[in-house]
């Protein structure tokens, strides 16, 4: 007598669409969707893309952002900058010969908290070499560190994104050394501890 088998029922799982927000620096616009069965199942998920897609500016499309989902509102995701990095092909524009570059990388915490990892990228106008690309070094790892622990990783994010704080630091190092460029070639959030950096006081005026 053949036995008959039970039809085993699929359950269907439901997707939902959200749409993905843009950090405030970027006026939270709208950049796509994203589909989930709950929105929990968001957090944490990435989305990476070019600077240019989120300013209209062409001209940074060497620029890479990766936006991570860190909240789920009314079908919105809402977003932060987690990564932001200069492609190589970009950096190659500002290196030539009879100049000197200088790299560094190294952690600093936010005025909130969150600690970041910094990969300054500084291009000497003339060829430099020993003593005073340690001073160069030394005192932009002392600018950036300064800037970071005053502000707020959100601050942190658009005084980069607007050039604000390049320029600055253009202009101070330049006190050391003539400076042709300054970026921050890399910026990322990290779970690493902050590195250990020595800030001169400064003089007073009285």
């Amino acid at each position: 007598m053949a036995v008959k088998k039970k039809k085993q029922k699929i359950k269907v799982i439901k997707k939902e669409w959200y749409q993905v927000k843009a950090p405030k620096q970027f006026g939270n616009a709208i950049i796509g969707e994203i589909s989930a069965s709950e929105p929990e199942k968001l957090i944490g998920r990435r989305v990476d893309l070019p600077l240019s897609e989120l300013t209209r500016n062409v001209r940074l499309h060497g620029i890479h952002v990766k936006l991570k989902i860190h909240d789920v509102s009314t079908k919105n995701a809402i977003t932060f900058v987690e990564d932001y990095e200069i492609l190589p092909a970009m950096l190659r524009r500002y290196v030539r010969r009879r100049r000197t570059r200088i790299d560094d990388s190294f952690v600093v915490q936010t005025k909130d908290g969150v600690n970041v990892r910094v990969k300054p990228i500084i291009v000497t106008a003339f060829k430099s070499k020993g003593d005073v690309n340690k001073s160069i070094k030394n005192k932009a790892r002392e600018l950036i560190y300064k800037a970071i622990k005053e502000s707020s990783y959100d601050d942190f994010v658009s005084a980069v994104i607007n050039h604000k704080l390049q320029a600055e630091l253009i202009k101070e190092l330049s006190k050391v050394y003539p400076i042709k460029y300054f970026e921050i070639r890399k910026f990322v959030v990290t779970k690493a501890k902050p590195t250990k950096i020595e800030v001169k006081n400064e003089p007073s005026n009285s």
